[in-house]
This record gives structure tokens, C-alpha cells and sequence, in this order.
């Protein structure tokens, strides 16, 4: 998602999003950690690890696309309720 490419969401499907988001973020994070333990025991057992980091790396580079989309999300909220705060300035509305 990028900021002023889609088009507007209500504030509930944003919220609902960064909730989704948390969560997977969360699940990922606790898979990373059973992942590296794999690894680490695959190593004292002297057995080829080679497959098991590659799908840690993968699991790292998830990870990271669904931070960055959570801040995303964020950033397009926010630009969405400075935008808001103008106009309603400019009208005479509440700040």
C-alpha cells in the first residue's frame, strides 16, 4: 500500500489492517524464533543447516515487508487526519 494510490479507507478497515497486521507480525516472530532453535540444534548435531537459514531468511525478509507495510498504513492514516485538521481549519471546524 502506498500513500495516495489507493483509495480511501475508512479509519475501521485501517485499524482492522494494523490489527491483522500485529497479529501476523506476532505469529512470524514466534515462527522465527522455533526456526532458530531448529537451526541451532541442527548445528551441534553436525547436520547441514543450509535449508533451514535459507527459510529463516525468508521468514526475516517477511517479517520486514509487513513492518514496512504496517508503517505504511500508518503513514497513509496519518497524512489522512493531517489533511482532515487543515481542511477543518480552513472551514472553521473543530482541530
Amino acid at each position: 500500500m502506498q500513500p495516495g494510490r489507493e483509495p480511501l479507507r475508512s479509519i475501521a478497515e485501517d485499524l482492522r489492517d494494523l490489527d491483522e497486521t500485529d497479529q501476523a507480525i506476532e505469529r512470524l516472530s514466534n515462527r522465527i524464533d522455533a526456526q532458530q532453535l531448529r537451526v541451532a540444534q541442527l548445528k551441534r548435531d553436525r547436520v547441514d543447516a543450509n535449508t533451514a537459514e535459507a527459510m529463516l531468511e525468508n521468514m526475516r525478509a517477511s517479517v520486514k515487508q509487513l513492518v514496512m507495510h504496517r508503517a505504511l498504513v500508518v503513514h497513509a492514516m496519518a497524512r489522512r487526519s493531517a489533511g482532515r485538521t487543515r481542511a477543518d481549519r480552513f472551514q472553521g471546524g473543530p482541530i
